[in-house]
């Protein structure tokens, strides 16, 4: 099959073609000539006429709105993705065939299904390039609501007030925060075979245990060596490798960081970067409550680390690390992860294994342009506070809606016939006098010929008559705009959070309130009274029956002393994870394996049964 030559000749050659036949060439030979079908050229000659302008029509059929109401519709999408509320393919098809039927559009749309089709979606999308379709980013409403002017200008406010305060140079200011990687890695895209409805990739772990990063940059590109933190109660030195060089290693119960290991940082910190009262450092971090205590106050001001927080629920826009560093980081490691598990078959990934696979994504991606990058889009180096000068009031932009002018009212009128020709008026107003017709200017009274102010009013109202009969329904009453005021009046019963200085002098009286309401809270916190002999006995039996049925599977012995650690003997054996007898009645696991064992809260195993310890995984 021929490929398809429609319009394969340019306005130009059409225009030369005209002009030719028109100056007495003959029609068939200048077609062959310039290329051009005879027929197509004949209409267009017809359409010159005697004139020598050519009008080039659109090949194809028209559009089902004009260019106005495409422009609404372009602007409505565009305003909607703005306000995290965008619309799908699916929704925009189906509003509208909405749009057209209310406004009695006459279109090509599905009646049966009530949507436009896709070829009129990839059409619209050709004609209007500022709209394509993206997979947006997943956003919660408090970081939607908190993203405002107010509190954006109060951070940059605080921001500007202490760098001109101290001067701080570029290289002295510095972006710490916390990110979690796990043990179950994302799978990259594979090559498999075509239709297969469910293709599966091997990971380690149904659900991974977190492991808690704390990383920090300055706005020179320097990179703070990073604090690991694990989910437990005990620190093995198996452990505390694998990072990348100078990297201090710390556990929690939960994994996550709090304000006894934040101070740990901070020392950490003033250590890489030698701040003293002569030599400061300006910190910017979020407002997380493990980063806010008294001591770590007191230890900030005594070595000139001066801290800045960013506005709640504002990171994804305001903080460094999270623009440009950690998307890179995480994407990194997945693929680490990946290497690792086609080149080891069916071993699973432990955190003793994970770390050494995030110092290879970490030495990869923890370059200087990534950390310049990320505080020159946060606007704190070079400073500027207009980065987002987008916002309005509410942190969103509001349409708006301009005023018609008398003269346009009379040319819209006009348009439309609505209006009477100017030889009516005197037949009109003769046969009833002094009543306003034309809204185009006010009427004179012929008595005391003074201007009538209701024929402006009257071509208000013409206008607005007009507008309804020509768009009955705009696109913005089918697809209407969140409510926003009401998605606030939600969050007001709560205690709001702002952007603070953390090292300030009056940050001192409230976390000095703070810290004594604690003791008192310790203090009068009721002691555990004492168990009577029977109650003892009860549940000493009650334990031993339970750990009984816990290790029947893999015990050799039901004796109690064989599952707990009495301080001296116990089980005669160090905890093959953390290399300690442990504390007294303290639970163990025994490896149906090797026969080792484990502390209950080290091996990391929710029960007893088929329990395998990490060296023989």
């Amino acid at each position: 099959m021929a490929p398809n030559k429609k319009c394969s000749w340019s306005p130009r050659k059409m225009k030369q073609a005209v002009k030719a036949i028109q100056d007495g060439a003959k029609l068939r030979k200048t077609a062959t000539l310039y290329n051009i079908p005879v027929m197509t050229l004949s209409d267009y000659v017809k359409k010159a006429g005697n004139s020598r302008s050519i009008i080039f029509n659109k090949m194809g059929r028209k559009p089902v709105f004009t260019a106005q109401q495409e422009a609404e519709i372009k602007d409505h999408i565009l305003l909607l993705s703005k306000l995290f509320y965008g619309l799908t393919p699916n929704s925009l098809k189906r509003a509208v065939f909405e749009y057209a039927e209310r406004n009695k559009i006459k279109n090509p749309f599905n009646k049966d299904a009530r949507e436009a089709g896709k070829d009129w979606l990839y059409g619209f999308l050709k004609r209007n390039p500022e709209v394509s379709v993206r997979r947006p980013e997943a956003t919660s409403i408090n970081r939607i609501l908190a993203f405002n002017s107010q509190e954006i200008k109060l951070y940059f406010d605080n921001l500007k007030q202490i760098m001109i305060k101290h001067k701080f140079p570029p290289h002295r200011i510095f972006n710490v925060d916390e990110t979690g990687i796990n043990s179950v890695h994302r799978p990259d895209k594979i090559l498999a075979a075509k239709g297969l409805k469910q293709v599966g990739a091997a990971t380690s772990w149904e659900r991974g245990k977190n492991i808690t990063i704390c990383c920090c940059i300055s706005a020179t590109g320097q990179y703070i060596p990073p604090m690991i933190i694990y989910p437990r109660q005990r620190m093995p030195a198996s452990l505390e490798r694998g990072g990348p060089n100078g990297s201090i290693y710390k556990c929690s119960k939960s994994g996550w960081m709090n304000e006894e290991l934040f101070l740990d940082w901070i020392k950490h910190f003033k250590e890489h970067t030698r701040s003293t009262l002569e030599n400061e450092v300006l910190l910017i971090l979020d407002n997380h409550s493990s980063h806010i205590s008294l001591n770590i106050y007191q230890y900030c001001r005594e070595n000139g680390i001066h801290m800045v927080t960013l506005p709640p629920h504002t990171s994804h826009r305001t903080q460094p690390l999270d623009l440009t560093v950690f998307g890179p980081l995480k994407s990194a490691l997945h693929k680490e992860c990946q290497t690792y598990m086609n080149t080891n078959n069916y071993e699973k990934l432990t955190p003793v294994d994970l770390i050494p696979l995030f110092t290879k994504a970490y030495l990869k991606i923890a370059n200087a342009e990534k950390a310049v990058n990320g505080f020159k889009t946060a606007g704190i180096w070079p400073f500027d506070s207009n980065i987002f000068e987008q916002l309005t009031e509410e942190g969103n932009d509001e349409p708006s809606h301009e005023a018609i002018s008398p003269e346009e009212a009379i040319h819209l009128a006009s348009e439309v016939g609505e209006l009477i020709s100017p030889e009516d008026e005197v037949n009109l107003e003769s046969e009833i006098p002094y009543e306003p017709v034309f809204p185009d200017k006010a009427v004179i009274h012929p008595d005391n010929q003074q201007p009538s102010t209701s024929g402006m009013n009257n071509a208000r109202q013409i206008v607005e008559n007009i507008e309804e009969e020509i768009i009955q329904t705009s696109f913005e009453a089918i697809s209407p705009l969140p409510d926003q005021k009401k998605r606030q009046e939600k969050g007001q019963g709560k205690r709001k959070q702002h952007s603070i200085v953390l090292t300030s002098s009056p940050m001192k009286t409230f976390l000095e309130d703070k810290e004594n309401k604690r003791i008192v809270k310790k203090e009068n916190k009721p002691k555990k009274q004492n168990i009577c002999k029977k109650n003892k006995k009860d549940s000493k039996k009650t334990l031993q029956k339970k750990t009984k049925k816990e290790t029947k599977n893999f015990s050799t012995s039901s004796s109690e002393d064989e599952f707990y650690d009495e301080g001296q003997s116990g089980v005669n054996e160090l905890c093959v994870i953390c290399h300690e007898f442990g504390k007294d009645k303290e639970l163990w696991y025994r490896c149906v394996s090797c026969g080792k064992w484990a502390h209950a809260l080290c091996s990391g195993a929710n029960s007893a049964d088929n329990y395998v310890c990490l060296i023989c995984e």
